[in-house]
């Protein structure tokens, strides 16, 4: 026999707590994301952790962003030159967004939401989201400024290294290299001892700074830089 048991009362649960609201201006919000960027060495969203064969989980990094709050509250943990660089990387992304838009590019909702956290001046610690958007950006445009420093190698006015359809022999040095699960690739954009910009695809990735001697057939002669396909890393 089944019984129906019926409660004459809501189950009471304890009021959440409101966090205290703090205010942070942008320099203080961009100085701690660099900051969080420094002791990471990088950005991690949700931390790293070093996992051995019977052992439990011992996490070796924070995200970024509960960093970036702590250092937020921590007198002296953000340094005058994690403010300049943060800073920096705001005046940077900013000024992208806004090219990228004149440019008549379509802006993602990423792009938008990026633009929207560089325009505001003053944050509280209830602004989540901008807060994890910035504290993801720092190793963004670290990474766009060594490339664009890198690519300022190129002689634009160096002989190419073929016509479409050669086979050819170059070594190079990586400067980008984007994995596409998509495509199940890596594309790479190298420059050759020559200082003549290569692109191509790989089979894996190649970590930035890189140097291979590689084998390819010319695919494009681009403006930007020599395209090849079917490539082979022979060292």
């Amino acid at each position: 026999m089944y019984r129906t048991y019926y409660r004459p009362y809501a189950v009471s649960r304890k009021p959440r707590v409101q966090e205290p609201t703090r205010t942070y201006s942008a320099e203080q919000v961009w100085g701690a994301a660099s900051c969080a960027n420094r002791i990471n060495d990088g950005y991690y969203k949700d931390g790293d952790w070093l996992r051995e064969e019977g052992l439990e989980p011992v996490r070796t990094k924070e995200p970024n962003r509960d960093i970036m709050r702590r250092a937020l509250d921590t007198d002296g943990m953000v340094t005058d030159a994690d403010i300049q660089h943060g800073m920096a990387a705001r005046a940077y992304l900013s000024q992208s967004i806004t090219m990228k838009g004149l440019r008549g590019h379509p802006l993602s909702d990423f792009d938008r939401t990026v633009g929207a956290a560089c325009e505001q001046n003053e944050f509280t610690n209830l602004d989540r989201l901008h807060m994890a958007v910035i504290a993801s950006q720092i190793n963004g445009y670290e990474k766009s400024r060594r490339l664009e420093q890198a690519m300022e190698r190129v002689d634009r006015d160096a002989p190419s290294l073929g016509v479409v359809g050669d086979k050819v022999t170059a070594e190079v040095e990586v400067v980008k290299s984007v994995h596409s699960f998509q495509y199940g690739c890596t594309f790479i954009t190298a420059i050759t001892s020559a200082n003549q910009a290569v692109f191509f695809s790989y089979r894996k990735g190649v970590p930035v700074g890189t140097t291979l001697r590689i084998r390819g057939t010319i695919k494009a002669l681009r403006p930007d830089a020599t395209q090849l396909n079917r490539v082979k890393v022979l060292s």
